[in-house]
């Protein structure tokens, strides 16, 4: 019995060894074929930054030098070989994102990943995209299209070098060749994410009839405050439009009911994308450009400030570059797969904007189909069958509604325009070389509506809307009928757009604050601006008769909270006991500034949540996800104020305050402990930046992803904007680039985070993540030293 049991264990132990060895020589298969295919995925997604390449494409030498930062540098002998030099280095460094902007904008994405990718696609075939850039590039200047021509070809012989992006593979993306009116696409792109106000427009027509006629104006109370750009002053200045009284608008008539459920299926394919595409927080403002003149410069020339706030994603949106050539000097951000500096600085003129926040959409509501001519699309679908969607196209817009039965929604946007010359508009402004050629190169611009800050050489400053705006005479923040009295027919020459041009004042502004005096006689935008921070930049700039670089560094850098300042007098607490009492005593002693390491932003911020939770998680109950109330801290103001805090179940206001503020020191205590002292902003504010597609493959989150703290709030001029309703703290947008440039030296001083290169494997790849936070910036010589041991690749042309 012994024996056989032995024997059977030892049976049991000789083939567990031996599974124990197939086990171990799997494993090591799979090690080793991990290790070889990374070995294959990390040389086939290194790029070459020394040495020499040759192409035929190229009449003479470039010089491409690359310091420690890994920002380059690119020197050509002509502009022809300088744009084909700058495709192929933001190939090297920004492959898969140029090639994700035209699959995506193109709506190819189905393509990629399946049928799941569908509705994208059918909203950007919706939106025409694809085809309006064909046509537009069509009807560009000559040299205009040369510069885009060669660009494509640079990006095309990185491709041809066989080098393919690791996500790419991943994906199984096809290595397609770039054409030149694909740079259009990404022009397409930015202007998408910056002017989505027709989903405010179904939102309103949506609150209005859940919430009866008039609740805009009562849930929005800020939409018709703030300091304008262009003042008053300015419009008589400058000889522009305006009416002696402060203009009144007609009213917008009251959407019937039968309108809106004609437009659900577009409010909700509309919502769904926008939050696959990013979510709605990503177009919240937070943008800085400003400029001061040389009598208020200690420089004694302009001080240019910007710092645009797009989506914090990885890589970034932009791509920091230094373009010289015999013709062309410039320095700044570039967005990748698109010639140029979009923000920057040559010899002469520096630029910079922010999102204008003007409406340049129209939604139109008939009875009766206009004429119309069906413009089909083929979607191609990855292990499926192709599918042909068909969209009818008006002189109004494109149908959005059931082509069988009315009423019909028509939607009108000029970003869709298959005449938008906006890329143009950057390619003239960069070999700009006065402000006045400067503003004449904006007036090529389209879409979206930006607000222009602009310094010369010469001591000129100015402030410029640009942008293709219709004249609107009625208020338009909900869909309107499509009759003479609402139809946009005309549009605001450029000439008559808002602009200051060397005010008195020394200064000039944009926060995405209001645009133009109430006295101008054209609608601009019906959903209010962003004014919380333009009081503090005003205050700041007047603090000094004169302004050092280092002073608006300061300035762009500095975390006042005005959202605190406008509201801590309304959030006054008595008879409290306990922790929450010492809590309350440590928020009171705030400075206002939100730092890292301070207490009172984090018991404020948590507070805001809450207060403003109870508000509109009552005032949101049963209305459609796409009509979903905003917060507006106007209207909390209000709520406080007035006492109207019964509908939410308090007994009074000061009850409402003492509730939320006590959850507000409970939910701290569970997340951050019991000690106030160390609820530390930074703990719970960080930017996030996200790579969308390595986010859905396992394993790679946490190679492409960082997530660090940050000073700053949703209200400071170092703007890093949180949603209070929806994902409190995290963030996904702030400054996506920093430009400091003082026309007296011949630099710019630029930050932006993450690095050059979208490929996680390189030392460019998060490299001045940790300088942007600090508020560090690089400084980037126009006439640059060259040193040892900084990188250095040519390319030469190939013999015949």
């Amino acid at each position: 019995m012994l024996i056989n049991i032995l024997n059977a264990s030892y049976l049991e132990i000789s083939k567990m060894r031996k599974f124990k060895r197939f086990a171990l020589y799997l494993f090591g298969m799979i090690l080793l074929a991990f290790v070889l295919s990374s070995m294959f995925l990390l040389n086939n997604a290194s790029i070459q930054t020394t040495g020499q390449l040759k192409t035929g494409e190229i009449s003479k030498g470039i010089r491409i030098v690359r310091s420690d930062s890994g920002i380059p540098l690119i020197e050509a002998d002509n502009e022809d070989d300088l744009m084909f030099a700058q495709g192929f280095v933001t190939a090297q460094d920004r492959l898969l994102q140029m090639m994700m902007y035209k699959f995506v904008f193109s709506g190819r994405l189905s393509e990629l990943v399946g049928e799941n990718a569908l509705e994208i696609d059918r909203y950007m075939r919706m939106m025409n995209f694809a085809n309006s850039v064909k046509q537009s590039y069509a009807e560009f200047d000559p040299q205009m299209q040369q510069a885009l021509m060669q660009y494509a070809k640079g990006v095309n012989f990185f491709i041809a070098q066989g080098h393919k992006p690791i996500l790419m593979r991943l994906m199984g993306m096809p290595q397609e060749a770039w054409y030149p009116y694909d740079n259009l696409l990404v022009a397409k792109a930015i202007a998408w994410d910056m002017n989505k106000l027709w989903s405010k427009k179904m939102a309103n027509a949506g609150i209005e009839l859940f919430k009866g006629p008039g609740s805009v104006n009562y849930y929005y109370p800020s939409r018709r405050l703030g300091i304008p750009s262009c003042s008053t002053q300015d419009l008589k200045r400058q000889k522009l439009p305006m009416n002696a009284e402060k203009t009144e608008f007609s009213k917008d008539p009251k959407v019937p009911k039968d309108v809106i459920d004609a437009m659900i299926d577009f409010a909700m394919l509309n919502e769904r994308v926008v939050r696959l595409m990013g979510g709605p927080d990503i177009a919240m403002p937070g943008s800085n450009a400003w400029a001061i003149s040389s009598t208020r410069s200690g420089t004694m020339q302009p001080i240019l400030a910007s710092d645009p706030h797009l989506a914090l994603s990885s890589p970034n949106v932009f791509h920091l570059v230094h373009l010289k050539s015999p013709t062309v000097d410039i320095i700044g951000g570039a967005i990748p797969g698109s010639p140029g500096v979009i923000i920057g600085r040559n010899a002469a003129v520096s630029w910079g904007f922010t999102n204008g926040q003007v409406d340049q959409s129209q939604m139109y509501y008939a009875e009766k189909m206009p004429k119309y001519r069906i413009r089909n699309e083929e979607i191609k679908v990855k292990g499926e069958k192709s599918v042909t969607v068909e969209f009818y196209e008006t002189d109004a817009g494109v149908l959005v509604s059931d082509p069988e039965k009315g009423p019909f929604i028509l939607f009108s946007w000029e970003g869709r325009s298959e005449h938008d010359t906006s890329l143009q508009s950057i390619y003239y402004l960069n070999k700009s070389t006065n402000l006045k050629q400067a503003r004449e190169a904006l007036s090529y611009h389209v879409s979206p509506p930006i607000s222009a800050i602009l310094a010369d050489k010469y001591g000129n400053i100015a402030y410029q809307l640009v942008g293709k705006v219709g004249k609107r005479y009625f208020d338009g923040h909900v869909p309107v009928p499509l009759t003479e009295a609402f139809r946009v027919k005309e549009y605001i020459p450029y000439e008559e757009m808002p602009r200051s041009v060397n005010p008195e004042s020394g200064v000039v502004f944009s926060t995405n604050n209001n645009v133009v005096s109430d006295h101008y006689p054209y609608r601009m935008s019906a959903f209010g601006f962003d004014n919380g921070r333009i009081g503090r930049l005003i205050d700041l700039l007047s603090a000094k008769p004169v302004l050092s670089v280092e002073d608006n560094r300061a300035i762009q850098l500095d975390v006042k909270d005005s959202e605190w300042e406008s509201m801590k007098l309304f959030l006054t607490l008595s008879d409290l006991s306990g922790d929450t009492k010492l809590a309350y005593e440590r928020l009171m002693q705030w400075d206002g500034f939100a730092t890292t390491d301070s207490v009172g932003a984090t018991l404020f911020s948590m507070w805001l949540i809450e207060l403003s939770q109870a508000i509109y998680n009552v005032e949101n109950e049963g209305l459609p996800s796409w009509a979903k109330i905003d917060f507006d801290k106007h209207f909390v103001i209000q709520v406080l104020k007035q006492d109207r805090v019964k509908p939410y179940g308090f007994e009074s206001a000061q009850e409402m305050k003492s509730l939320t503020f006590a959850r507000a020191v409970t939910r701290l205590k569970e997340t951050l402990g019991p000690d106030v002292e160390n609820w530390h902003w930074g703990r719970m504010h960080q930017a996030l930046f996200v790579n969308n597609i390595a986010n859905k493959i396992p394993g790679l989150k946490q190679i492409y992803n960082r997530k660090i703290p940050m000073p700053g709030s949703r209200e400071t001029i170092n703007c890093m904007r949180w949603n209070v309703l929806f994902t409190p703290f995290e963030f996904k947008q702030g400054p996506s680039l920093r430009m400091l440039v003082d026309m007296a030296e011949g630099d710019a001083l630029i930050a932006a985070p993450m690095g050059a290169s979208e490929n996680p494997f390189t030392d460019r790849f998060d490299n001045m993540l940790k300088q942007w936070v600090d508020g560090q910036y690089e400084q980037m010589l126009q006439s640059p030293k060259i040193h040892v041991d900084d990188q250095v690749l040519n390319l030469m042309p190939k013999s015949n």
